[in-house]
């Protein structure tokens, strides 16, 4: 079992994420937040194995929250920045994935991430 949790200022990627994890028997969406600083707490907890976090959001973007997140989970930078741009900073992240994203691609993803999961 994946357990996640979405961090998005947009409260529809957020919507979207719910429904794509709701759709997969492996994933759970513990939580989704607009803002990163409350879900601090939840990802300190070392209850989490995945985070989806939006790298543009106030009043901290993904590369100023991405330290604040232990090693043990794993994260997924969304973004509807175009994805050079993102690249270009480097981030130490499982994925960087382009909004909106299909539930293909979702489910390619955490597929992956459970595999990955299993072998430890």
């Amino acid at each position: 079992m994946i357990r996640c949790i979405g961090i998005d200022d947009e409260y529809s990627c957020n919507d979207l994420l719910r429904e794509y994890c709701s759709r997969i028997p492996f994933v759970e969406l513990v939580a989704t937040f607009t803002d990163p600083m409350l879900a601090l707490p939840l990802i300190q907890s070392g209850e989490l194995d995945l985070v989806f976090l939006d790298f543009y959001m106030s009043p901290m973007n993904a590369p100023a929250f991405l330290p604040h997140i232990p090693a043990s989970v794993k994260v997924v930078i969304t973004t509807s920045e175009l994805l050079s741009r993102i690249k270009d900073y480097q981030l130490n992240v499982a994925e960087i994935i382009a909004k909106p994203y299909s539930f293909e691609r979702f489910l390619a993803l955490v597929t992956a991430f459970n595999k990955k999961q299993k072998k430890r």
